[in-house]
């Protein structure tokens, strides 16, 4: 008797499985880690990092060869990732970089695998995800296409596809397909605010103001990305560089002691919330720098910003690399305006 409710169970998990292939064949892996709603990511994370049944060697690595990871990268979440995130998030987060990752393949895996128990798990997740992009899979109908996002987190390198057509770029605000409101809404032009513990509070007060423009334009801080900053700092801070349109320095008595190293108790201030904005300054002051000499100094990308409260008699004397130009938070609108209209093509 107990054998024939292993096999029934079995054999409606099966068609469980067939259920949600079908459902998301056409829906790319990306979408994990893109969607607002992080559950269905989550759980495949806990559930299958936490197999230990019956294996003779860790669920997960398993998992990642069935997905068709290179040993080269199954090694290299071993040796230096799975303690960040744990080792099933960077497997997803690299076959996600896969042009053919589906959903559907993950599915495929579990129900090969015979882990029925995540199949259950995530059904309701995988449920929401395919109602909240529906009308996307309804404008395909019977195309063969995949159905893919905006984009993914930022990947090291060692992960990457050589062939995606999936944009690698940091999950700036109002880039991630929200459960709420599909399609997401494109940015105009994508900014880093640079910035030291100083000038927290005029970052705070232009990130909203910036964010809440129409049309948008996507603010990235590094306090927002620390687990990416904290994985490979300079690697992902070289990547944010090379995507965003503009480097907005906010120009504080502090900014200017952290980019001369004159900072008294920088090593104190890692207990601030936005510590890791200033921690990184200098490093993201010498990129752009260095980027203005290349150019022949010539400045295309850097628009610092002087925030209320600070007047030109509060810091040093300009320096070339930031332009010609000190901008004033009260100048905010025609700030705006030169960002819309000078924004890199």
């Amino acid at each position: 008797m107990e054998k024939k409710i292993d096999v029934d169970y079995s054999a409606d998990m099966d068609l469980k499985a067939i259920e949600l292939r079908m459902h998301t064949d056409k829906i790319h892996a990306g979408f994990l880690f893109a969607w607002e709603d992080l559950r269905l990511l989550q759980i495949l994370c806990l559930f299958v990092e936490s197999d230990v049944v019956q294996r003779d060697r860790p669920t997960w690595q398993i998992f990642a060869e069935q997905l068709s990871l290179t040993r080269q990268k199954i090694l290299c979440i071993e040796n230096e990732f799975k303690y960040s995130h744990g080792s099933v998030w960077w497997v997803l987060l690299a076959f996600a970089n896969e042009d053919d990752a589906t959903i559907g393949r993950i599915i495929l895996i579990l129900q090969q695998m015979r882990m029925f128990n995540v199949i259950r798990e995530i059904s309701n997740e995988v449920h929401e995800l395919v109602d909240c992009l529906s009308d996307h899979l309804n404008l395909q109908g019977t195309k063969s296409t995949i159905l893919r996002p905006p984009n993914i987190p930022w990947t090291p390198l060692i992960f990457r596809s050589l062939n995606s057509r999936i944009e690698r770029v940091p999950q700036i605000i109002d880039i991630t397909v929200r459960a709420s409101n599909v399609p997401s809404i494109p940015s105009a032009s994508k900014i880093m605010l640079t910035f030291a513990d100083d000038g927290v509070e005029a970052a705070l007060r232009l990130t909203e103001i910036f964010r809440s423009n129409e049309p948008r334009i996507a603010v990235l801080l590094l306090r927002e990305q620390q687990a990416h900053v904290f994985n490979a700092a300079k690697e992902f801070i070289d990547d944010c560089l090379k995507r965003v349109d503009y480097i907005i320095p906010i120009l504080t008595k502090g900014y200017y002691d952290v980019i001369n190293n004159t900072y008294p108790d920088l090593k104190d201030q890692l207990v601030l919330s936005f510590a890791v904005d200033q921690t990184y300054a200098q490093y993201v002051y010498k990129c752009f720098a260095e980027e203005f000499i290349r150019n022949r100094c010539w400045n295309m990308r850097v628009r610092p910003i002087m925030p209320t409260g600070t007047t030109e008699n509060d810091l040093p004397d300009h320096k070339s690399s930031m332009g010609p130009i000190r901008f004033k938070e009260a100048e905010i609108g025609e700030f705006i305006t030169m960002l819309l209209r000078k924004r890199r093509v």
